[in-house]
Formats: structure tokens, C-alpha cells, sequence
């Protein structure tokens, strides 16, 4: 007997937005996460406890908010957007000004984004797939993609938070081929918190329970269901959804011996980056067959 069809574990915006569309669907969900406070806005010298993933909004004062994790909405992301405007969140747009630090003195950034889009209209046509590491060597020799190369290395590291040596140039192809790249960018108005506010308020409780500052240490598979290991407790699901850093799952999931062997392989696959990259990611188990294993996410929707 289980106590929930599935278990959600983080509760950034991946496994608020999962967690929804499991009870649009009808189906008993538990999202387990470690910090303790439902918004994004840790009071001001407090622990700075909050759901997971990359928003981490402090606010100052009614007059505005620090971002200290995600900060910009780039270009017209269509499911980023749909959420603002239900949640009724206002898009500040920015200018497209940008300056250097250069030598302790800030300079005019030149605008290098012609260019990357012409390496990106190369890479598209490699048959196969290679590091953006192994790319770049090939095309930075040429003085006309040298400045470029460096900017596509400097956003991959940056913005991508990815290694150019293991990320795959396939997939970052993919990711910045979509609506985002060279395109206008915005801030939500009040910071990036108010929308995880939203996401937890549409959340119908009936179905939903959100439980904070609880830290799972254990995933135990076995035909049918998932026992997850908590401080106190233990509490079976049918079907238990990952979403937490790549830098969390790097450090428990691929070493476990929890992890049935046939799962591993995928994990490894996107720690390796043949499966791309994102900001978060998911890993599914349907447990009945360990062939219904799949990883998703990366760059690859």
C-alpha cells in the first residue's frame, strides 16, 4: 500500500510545475524538500532557507528585490510567460546596453551575437555530435569567430553553469536555437520569487502536500514502488520524480547502491553531458520494469 502515486523530490520551480500538472491529472502528490520556507524571500539575515533550484529572491523593501539566483526572463519563452500572466506578474523590459569590466574600469561590451549566430549555423551541420570544447578549437584559429569563440565559451560557462570539455555541442545548439538567444530580455517585477509564490498557491492541496525542511536520505526501489527515507519517517510512492542541482544529483544518486544498474548509466550519461544541459533536470522511475527508466530534460524539450 502506498501513501502517495508520486513523490516529488525539490520544490524549485521543476517540481512545483511537475507537481501541478500530477494533480490536473487526478494523481496523490508529496513534494519533499530539504530548506523550510515556502516563498523565495528569506528574511533579511535569517537562514536564508527556501524550495530549491536556482531562484533565491531577496527582497529589500516594498520598492524592490535582489536576485541572488535566477534574475532574467531571456527573450519570449512561452512557458515562462504563460505562468507570469497567470499569475499576473508584470515583465520589466531591459535595455540592450551592456558594459565590461575591464582592468577595473567598465567599457562598452561589443556585440558579438551576429557571429554566434553564425557558429551556431555551423554546428548544426555536424553529423555527429562533439564537446562545444572540441568545436571551439576547431574555429577560434579563424580571426573572424576568435572574439565569438570567446563569447560562446564565456555564456556556456557563465549562463549554462557547464564545462565546454563535457557539455555537448548538440544539445547547447538545441537550447540557444530557441527563443532566448540575441533576443530581448526583462526581470519579473517585485523579483523572481513572486512567481514561486504563484506556483505554490495554484497548487490544490487536496491533492498536493508540500512538506519543507524535510531532507530525503534514501531511495529504496522495488517492483511497484519507491520507499523514500526520511529523518523520521518512511513514505512509499508509486513513481518518484527527481528535481533537484545537477551538483546535488552528482554528489548521491550516481554512487548509490540504491540506484537499480540499469539506471545508472543514464544518470552518468548526463553528468557526462551526452544527454546535454539545463537547469534542472528530471529522472522518472516508473517502477514496474527497470526498462521503463528515463532520463529527460537537458536540453532535449
Amino acid at each position: 500500500m502506498v501513501d502517495f502515486e508520486v513523490a516529488v523530490i525539490g520544490a524549485g520551480a521543476a517540481g512545483l510545475s511537475v507537481a501541478w500538472h500530477l494533480a490536473q491529472a487526478g494523481r496523490r502528490v508529496v513534494i519533499l524538500d530539504a530548506r523550510d520556507r515556502p516563498g523565495a524571500y528569506p528574511a533579511p539575515g535569517g537562514s536564508g532557507h527556501r524550495p530549491g533550484g536556482r531562484i533565491h529572491t531577496q527582497r529589500q523593501d516594498e520598492s524592490g528585490a535582489v536576485e541572488l539566483g535566477a534574475e532574467f526572463v531571456h527573450g519570449e519563452p512561452a512557458a515562462t510567460l504563460d505562468l507570469m500572466r497567470a499569475g499576473g506578474i508584470e515583465l520589466l523590459p531591459l535595455d540592450s546596453e551592456h558594459w565590461l569590466l575591464d582592468h577595473d574600469r567598465f567599457v562598452p561590451m561589443d556585440d558579438e551575437m551576429g557571429d554566434l549566430h553564425e557558429l551556431m549555423a555551423m554546428a548544426r551541420k555536424e553529423k555527429a555530435d562533439r564537446s562545444v570544447a572540441a568545436f571551439l578549437a576547431d574555429v577560434e584559429h579563424d580571426p573572424k569567430f576568435t572574439e565569438s569563440a570567446h563569447w560562446m565559451r564565456n555564456l556556456l560557462q557563465g549562463f549554462d553553469a557547464a564545462d565546454p570539455e563535457r557539455a555537448s555541442l548538440q544539445s547547447i545548439v538545441r537550447e540557444w536555437s530557441g527563443p532566448s538567444l540575441g533576443a530581448g530580455q526583462a526581470r519579473p517585477a517585485g523579483g523572481y520569487g513572486k512567481l514561486v509564490d504563484f506556483m505554490v498557491r495554484r497548487l490544490d492541496r487536496s491533492l498536493v502536500e508540500l512538506r519543507l525542511g524535510v531532507p530525503v536520505r534514501g531511495v529504496s526501489w522495488s517492483p511497484g514502488e519507491v520507499e523514500l527515507h526520511l529523518d523520521d519517517e518512511r513514505i512509499k510512492a508509486s513513481a518518484v520524480v527527481v528535481t533537484v542541482p545537477l551538483s546535488v544529483l552528482q554528489s548521491t544518486s550516481p554512487g548509490s547502491s540504491d540506484l537499480p544498474a540499469c539506471a545508472r548509466p543514464a544518470i552518468q550519461d548526463v553528468l557526462d553531458g551526452r544527454r546535454g544541459i539545463a537547469m534542472a533536470h528530471r529522472l522518472v522511475r516508473r517502477p514496474a520494469r527497470c526498462a521503463h527508466w528515463c532520463a529527460s530534460g537537458f536540453g532535449d524539450r
